[in-house]
């Protein structure tokens, strides 16, 4: 009996047992081809040091701080992934995140998932079809979690933003400069706004202008309601203006659009969960039979005509669930 669950076991464990020490070999790796670079780092910290607790954010291209990023600690896969476009969108992808993580790991870390998670369903399943949907899952998994990390750092940063509106807004008043209500931000307030807002002050300290600064915020962030904010202070201060005024201005249509949107939310949060509990419970049942009772539903995948209701099924689903999400989401 003990054997027969070890047998069970082994290939199960095997690709977790796989995936650890490839982690681990890379990780060795990049300690041991970076160690100048981790010495210049701990040195520059001296100068620029990040917020206490707080992981540093990655930098996006084209930042004073930093004009050529590395992808990858193999020079050549540094150097594929500067070729084209992707590198780049994909570091980005990251830095607005807020993992410390470089692309050719983040890469490597999607493939090792893809190919474990093949791997363990085919076997377990003894159905190629389903171990290739379990592949091509685990390899979209580290982006929807990504994704996720996204839209969660943006709601994050939106309900900071009127705090720090009105912060700076308050200093101006009392005689403070701009960059000095700034540092009030990066001082006081908690991440991700105090992050960014110390990222921010670290590339005007070294020769950054504030409008640069400004910018790169709102292209880690992506936020609708920064870049009211980034564009009201490049008019002011092309043009002149009370910025105390404009600030307190924004701050209160900032303040009054969260509002609405937490009301459409609640509004239609049962429409969103009734969206995603039909498009998921099909998946959910065809990977179950497919684990528990291989042979109920292997036939679909042997004939010709089962092979076409599956497909025909999943794109029904997929346009369903898509304009479930169209209907209930609602501009403000």
């Amino acid at each position: 009996m003990d054997l027969q669950l070890s047998a069970q076991l082994v290939p199960l464990v095997a690709p977790v047992a796989m995936f650890v020490a490839v982690m681990l070999l890379g990780a060795g790796i990049y300690r041991t081809a970076n160690h100048g670079g981790l010495i210049a780092r701990k040195r520059l910290s001296a100068f620029a040091p990040a917020p206490s607790g707080v992981v540093a954010m990655p930098m996006i291209e084209g930042s004073p701080l930093l004009k050529h990023e590395r992808f990858s600690t193999f020079g050549l896969l540094d150097r594929l992934l500067h070729r084209n476009e992707r590198g780049h969108r994909i570091a980005l992808e990251l830095a607005r995140a807020a993992l410390p993580l470089r692309v050719g790991e983040y890469l490597l870390l999607r493939w090792v998932l893809g190919l474990a998670f093949a791997f363990i369903v085919t076997e377990k399943s003894k159905a190629l079809p389903i171990g290739l949907i379990a592949g091509v899952a685990g390899y979209f998994l580290p982006a929807l979690y990504v994704r996720y990390r996204q839209n969660k750092r943006v709601r994050e940063f939106d309900d900071q933003l009127v705090d720090a509106l009105t912060l700076i807004a308050n200093a101006l008043k009392s005689g403070y400069s701009f960059l000095q209500g700034m540092e009030a931000i990066a001082r006081e307030m908690p991440a991700p706004i105090g992050v960014e807002f110390e990222q921010a002050l670290r590339e005007i300290r070294v020769g950054g202008s504030v409008e640069d600064a400004l910018g790169a915020i709102h292209e880690r962030v992506r936020s609708v309601d920064f870049e009211m904010v980034v564009t009201a202070m490049v008019i002011q201060r092309q043009v002149g203006g009370n910025l105390t005024e404009i600030l307190t201005s924004i701050a209160y249509t900032v303040r009054e659009r969260h509002r609405i949107l937490r009301e459409v939310r609640v509004l239609t949060s049962q429409e969103r969960m009734s969206g995603y509990v039909i498009a998921g419970l099909p998946v959910f049942m065809v990977v179950a039979l497919s684990l528990l009772s291989p042979g109920y539903i292997s036939g679909m995948w042997r004939d010709e005509l089962g092979k076409i209701i599956l497909s025909a099924s999943a794109v029904m689903e997929l346009v369903g669930l898509l304009v479930i999400r169209k209907i209930v989401e609602i501009d403000v």
